[in-house]
């Protein structure tokens, strides 16, 4: 094929590829958020399928064989088509070392662990998990040598989420923070020595709707996502005006769900603030983890944990639990808000 119609066949086949990712996301939303707990099978086996769908047209050798001729031509495209060239042959390079039935396997494992997670959670029940665990620990350690890696089996993992680390890298960076923040946090700790704890009863439907009010004040639009509950908050997109955001409801501590939305909320935004005319593209795609992180807590803890955040929300307090506004003066929530709330 000529340049052109490369071109052309690389850019439908990662439209193909991204719808599929969506459909894929909405069946693990509704399994986190609505499905019926015994339809927990069927739906690893759904998910199982489309892994394995997903996989199929990502390794197919026609495709490989267009990106692996675009690269070679690299130089000879536009910057915009040089970026996605080059991460996707990156991210291809690891798909085809990767079996079809390790992919199904992991898919399905994944999903049955988490409906059992969920089943056993209320109850503290480890065992019930254990196996779960173990044998997504096992197909983790496969991929790792599967992978491939040059000085520890975790590169090949963390290269997911952070791409081009290496433990080298990030471990003197974390054990100097770990240094650092030993030093610091028994005197911040001190000084909320003796600090009362949040109490009351907050209503759950009041929650939702203060926890709506706070992120649509953020510039999140609810004709483009929504809030629902899950067991443990996450977010996730479904398309290019599709974000869904999660989070939990303690009953005893509204900051648990306001804070843990906000959190997720970052997420959205940072999503949100992608290009869409490259939605499915790596250009339309979030960087990294950490990057995707750092937007969720900036949002959650420089704007949320502010002095000015709180003196905001002392003011919105009243419309949600009128009875307890006295209070939750601005000065109270700011401590609360550092008291146990972090996502």
């Amino acid at each position: 094929m000529s340049l052109i119609e490369n071109r052309k066949f690389f850019y439908a086949r990662l439209s193909e590829i991204y719808r599929l990712g969506c459909i894929d996301a909405l069946l693990g939303w509704d399994q986190q958020v609505y499905m019926p707990p015994k339809a927990a099978q069927a739906r690893a086996g759904q998910l199982e399928y489309m892994a394995s769908a997903i996989h199929s047209k990502k390794t197919d050798p026609e495709y490989i064989r267009v990106v692996d001729e675009l690269y070679g031509v690299i130089e000879e495209l536009s910057s915009e088509d040089q970026v996605n060239v080059r991460e996707t042959k990156r991210i291809l390079d690891i798909d085809r070392k990767l079996p079809d039935d390790f992919v199904s396997e992991m898919a399905q494992i994944s999903s049955l662990g988490y409906s059992e997670w969920v089943r056993a959670r209320p109850a503290n029940d480890f065992k019930a998990v254990q196996p779960y665990l173990e044998k997504i620990v096992e197909l983790s350690r496969r991929r790792c040598e599967l992978v491939g890696y040059e000085a520890h089996p975790y590169d090949a993992l963390l290269d997911i989420y952070e791409p081009g680390s290496k433990i080298a890298i990030v471990k003197p960076l974390l054990l100097d923070l770990a240094e650092r923040l030993r030093e610091i946090i028994p005197p911040i700790s001190e000084k909320f020595h003796g600090q009362d704890e949040l109490s009351g009863h907050y209503d759950e439907a009041a929650q939702y709707q203060l926890c709506r009010r706070i992120v649509e004040n953020f510039g999140f639009s609810f004709e483009t996502g929504r809030i629902d509950k899950t067991a443990h908050p996450f977010m996730t997109s479904i398309g290019p005006a599709d974000f869904r955001i999660t989070t939990r409801y303690d009953q005893a501590n509204f900051l648990s769900s306001l804070y843990s939305t906000i959190h997720e909320t970052g997420h959205a935004l940072y999503e949100l603030g992608l290009p869409t005319e490259w939605a499915g593209t790596p250009i339309g795609s979030a960087i990294s983890l950490s990057v995707h992180e750092s937007q969720s807590r900036i949002w959650e803890n420089l704007v949320g944990r502010s002095h000015e955040f709180c003196a905001y929300l002392s003011g919105v307090i009243k419309d949600f639990f009128p009875q307890y506004a006295s209070s939750l003066h601005s000065k109270s929530l700011w401590r609360y808000s550092w008291m146990g709330n972090q996502s």
